[in-house]
Protein backbone atom coordinates (compact mmCIF):
# COMPACT_ATOMS: atom_id res chain seq x y z
CA UNK A 1 0.00 0.00 0.00
CA UNK A 2 1.00 3.34 -1.26
CA UNK A 3 0.65 6.94 1.04
CA UNK A 4 -1.64 7.52 -1.64
CA UNK A 5 -3.67 4.47 -1.25
CA UNK A 6 -3.54 4.86 2.31
CA UNK A 7 -5.76 8.55 2.37
CA UNK A 8 -7.72 7.06 -0.31
CA UNK A 9 -8.77 4.23 1.76
CA UNK A 10 -9.15 6.40 4.84
CA UNK A 11 -11.63 9.18 4.64
CA UNK A 12 -11.74 10.23 8.40
CA UNK A 13 -7.33 10.34 7.55
CA UNK A 14 -7.96 12.44 4.60
CA UNK A 15 -10.53 14.70 6.28
CA UNK A 16 -8.24 15.44 9.47
CA UNK A 17 -5.20 16.06 6.83
CA UNK A 18 -7.25 18.46 5.07
CA UNK A 19 -7.51 20.32 8.33
CA UNK A 20 -4.26 20.60 9.51
CA UNK A 21 -2.69 20.97 6.42
CA UNK A 22 -3.39 23.71 3.39
CA UNK A 23 -2.55 21.98 0.10
CA UNK A 24 -0.04 24.25 -1.85
CA UNK A 25 -1.36 25.08 -5.28
CA UNK A 26 0.75 24.09 -8.31
CA UNK A 27 0.98 26.16 -11.31
CA UNK A 28 0.65 23.13 -13.90
CA UNK A 29 0.20 25.82 -16.88
CA UNK A 30 3.81 26.42 -17.37
CA UNK A 31 5.67 25.11 -20.18
CA UNK A 32 8.27 22.21 -19.25
CA UNK A 33 11.40 23.32 -18.58
CA UNK A 34 13.37 20.53 -19.75
CA UNK A 35 11.27 18.34 -22.38
CA UNK A 36 12.49 14.86 -22.70
CA UNK A 37 14.52 13.26 -25.37
CA UNK A 38 13.69 10.14 -25.22
CA UNK A 39 10.57 7.80 -23.82
CA UNK A 40 12.33 6.23 -21.15
CA UNK A 41 10.73 8.13 -18.89
CA UNK A 42 10.67 5.46 -15.58
CA UNK A 43 14.25 5.08 -15.78
CA UNK A 44 15.09 9.24 -16.37
CA UNK A 45 13.00 9.70 -13.27
CA UNK A 46 14.79 6.95 -11.22
CA UNK A 47 18.05 8.32 -12.56
CA UNK A 48 17.28 12.30 -11.64
CA UNK A 49 16.17 10.94 -8.21
CA UNK A 50 19.97 8.94 -7.63
CA UNK A 51 21.67 12.50 -9.67
CA UNK A 52 19.48 14.97 -7.41
CA UNK A 53 20.62 13.18 -4.42
CA UNK A 54 24.44 13.46 -5.66
CA UNK A 55 23.74 17.30 -6.21
CA UNK A 56 22.49 17.67 -2.83
CA UNK A 57 25.09 15.60 -0.89
CA UNK A 58 27.40 18.12 -2.81
CA UNK A 59 25.31 21.11 -1.71
CA UNK A 60 25.26 19.70 1.97
CA UNK A 61 28.16 18.01 2.89
CA UNK A 62 26.20 17.11 6.29
CA UNK A 63 23.61 15.53 4.75
CA UNK A 64 22.56 12.12 6.49
CA UNK A 65 21.14 9.91 3.58
CA UNK A 66 20.38 5.94 3.69
CA UNK A 67 21.23 3.04 1.56
CA UNK A 68 20.20 3.53 -2.40
CA UNK A 69 17.55 1.57 -3.00
CA UNK A 70 20.14 0.11 -6.13
CA UNK A 71 22.15 -1.16 -3.53
CA UNK A 72 19.83 -3.47 -1.97
CA UNK A 73 18.64 -5.13 -4.64
CA UNK A 74 21.96 -6.25 -5.39
CA UNK A 75 22.35 -7.68 -1.89
CA UNK A 76 18.72 -8.88 -1.66
CA UNK A 77 17.32 -9.65 -5.75
CA UNK A 78 20.29 -10.21 -7.13
CA UNK A 79 22.00 -12.26 -4.88
CA UNK A 80 20.84 -15.86 -5.91
CA UNK A 81 21.94 -15.46 -9.14
CA UNK A 82 26.25 -14.60 -9.78
CA UNK A 83 26.35 -13.12 -13.07
CA UNK A 84 23.67 -10.19 -12.03
CA UNK A 85 25.09 -10.07 -8.76
CA UNK A 86 28.65 -9.04 -10.58
CA UNK A 87 27.05 -6.36 -12.92
CA UNK A 88 25.34 -5.45 -10.05
CA UNK A 89 27.96 -4.87 -7.87
CA UNK A 90 29.79 -2.87 -10.44
CA UNK A 91 27.15 -0.65 -10.91
CA UNK A 92 27.09 0.28 -7.54
CA UNK A 93 30.89 0.11 -7.08
CA UNK A 94 31.23 2.71 -10.19
CA UNK A 95 28.32 5.19 -8.76
CA UNK A 96 30.21 5.15 -5.51
CA UNK A 97 33.36 6.08 -7.29
CA UNK A 98 31.85 8.51 -9.67
CA UNK A 99 30.21 10.04 -6.80
CA UNK A 100 32.88 10.67 -4.38
CA UNK A 101 34.85 12.28 -7.46
CA UNK A 102 31.70 14.41 -7.61
CA UNK A 103 31.89 15.35 -3.95
CA UNK A 104 35.64 16.47 -4.34
CA UNK A 105 35.59 18.30 -7.51
CA UNK A 106 31.81 19.50 -7.82
CA UNK A 107 32.00 18.77 -11.65
CA UNK A 108 28.75 17.17 -13.03
CA UNK A 109 30.90 14.64 -15.56
CA UNK A 110 28.95 12.61 -18.17
CA UNK A 111 30.49 9.21 -16.20
CA UNK A 112 28.40 10.70 -12.99
CA UNK A 113 25.06 10.94 -15.21
CA UNK A 114 25.39 7.25 -16.50
CA UNK A 115 25.73 5.98 -12.89
CA UNK A 116 22.42 7.39 -12.05
CA UNK A 117 21.16 5.97 -15.18
CA UNK A 118 22.82 2.51 -14.72
CA UNK A 119 21.40 2.29 -10.99
CA UNK A 120 18.24 3.47 -12.07
CA UNK A 121 17.50 0.16 -14.29
CA UNK A 122 17.90 -2.15 -10.94
CA UNK A 123 15.40 -0.05 -8.81
CA UNK A 124 12.37 -1.67 -11.20
CA UNK A 125 14.08 -5.34 -9.86
CA UNK A 126 12.67 -3.65 -6.47
CA UNK A 127 9.46 -2.71 -6.97
CA UNK A 128 8.57 -4.63 -10.02
CA UNK A 129 10.00 -7.58 -10.02
CA UNK A 130 11.30 -7.15 -13.23
CA UNK A 131 13.95 -5.66 -15.77
CA UNK A 132 16.59 -8.12 -15.42
CA UNK A 133 17.44 -8.09 -18.78
CA UNK A 134 17.91 -3.95 -18.26
CA UNK A 135 20.14 -3.78 -16.01
CA UNK A 136 22.82 -1.57 -17.18
CA UNK A 137 21.77 -0.44 -20.33
CA UNK A 138 21.97 3.26 -21.03
CA UNK A 139 20.95 5.82 -23.71
CA UNK A 140 23.16 8.42 -24.93
CA UNK A 141 20.20 10.83 -25.00
CA UNK A 142 19.14 9.70 -21.50
CA UNK A 143 22.40 11.43 -20.62
CA UNK A 144 21.42 14.66 -22.17
CA UNK A 145 17.62 13.91 -20.48
CA UNK A 146 19.33 13.98 -17.27
CA UNK A 147 21.91 16.66 -17.62
CA UNK A 148 19.08 19.11 -18.85
CA UNK A 149 16.83 18.14 -15.48
CA UNK A 150 19.95 18.89 -13.27
CA UNK A 151 20.57 21.64 -14.80
CA UNK A 152 17.13 23.71 -13.95
CA UNK A 153 17.66 22.79 -10.35
CA UNK A 154 17.29 25.97 -8.20
CA UNK A 155 19.87 25.75 -5.72
CA UNK A 156 18.62 27.91 -2.85
CA UNK A 157 15.79 25.40 -2.60
CA UNK A 158 17.94 22.39 -1.62
CA UNK A 159 20.96 24.38 0.42
CA UNK A 160 20.27 23.51 4.14
CA UNK A 161 20.80 25.76 7.41
CA UNK A 162 20.85 23.07 9.74
CA UNK A 163 19.70 19.71 8.42
CA UNK A 164 18.95 18.10 5.11
CA UNK A 165 18.22 14.18 5.29
CA UNK A 166 17.96 12.22 1.83
CA UNK A 167 15.40 9.37 1.59
CA UNK A 168 14.24 9.27 5.53
CA UNK A 169 11.81 6.89 6.76
CA UNK A 170 9.55 7.62 9.62
CA UNK A 171 10.36 4.33 11.70
CA UNK A 172 7.27 2.81 12.59
CA UNK A 173 4.89 5.29 11.24
CA UNK A 174 5.89 4.68 7.86
CA UNK A 175 4.86 1.27 8.34
CA UNK A 176 2.18 1.67 8.98
CA UNK A 177 1.18 3.56 5.54
CA UNK A 178 2.90 0.81 4.01
CA UNK A 179 6.74 1.90 3.90
CA UNK A 180 6.27 5.37 2.93
CA UNK A 181 9.35 7.56 2.98
CA UNK A 182 10.26 11.21 1.89
CA UNK A 183 12.74 12.03 -0.98
CA UNK A 184 14.26 14.94 0.86
CA UNK A 185 13.70 16.69 4.17
CA UNK A 186 15.63 20.18 4.18
CA UNK A 187 15.46 22.08 7.30
CA UNK A 188 11.70 22.08 7.92
CA UNK A 189 10.59 20.91 4.82
CA UNK A 190 9.64 17.60 3.78
CA UNK A 191 10.36 17.41 -0.09
CA UNK A 192 8.85 14.63 -2.95
CA UNK A 193 10.28 15.26 -6.28
CA UNK A 194 8.40 13.90 -9.42
CA UNK A 195 9.52 14.32 -13.15
CA UNK A 196 6.65 14.71 -15.91
CA UNK A 197 6.81 14.01 -19.78
CA UNK A 198 3.82 16.59 -20.03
Amino acid sequence: MSLTSFFKNNADVRERFRQEFKKPKFLAENDLVAPPLTTHYPTVGAAFDYLLRFFIQHLNPHTIGGEWVAESVVEGRLAHDEDLYAKGEKIVSRARKDLASFLKTGQMSDALIESALSLATLDPILRAGVGHEMIGVVHKDDVQDLRNLISVVDKKIFTAKSLCLINPTFGSASKLVGGADADLVVDDTIIDIKTTKK
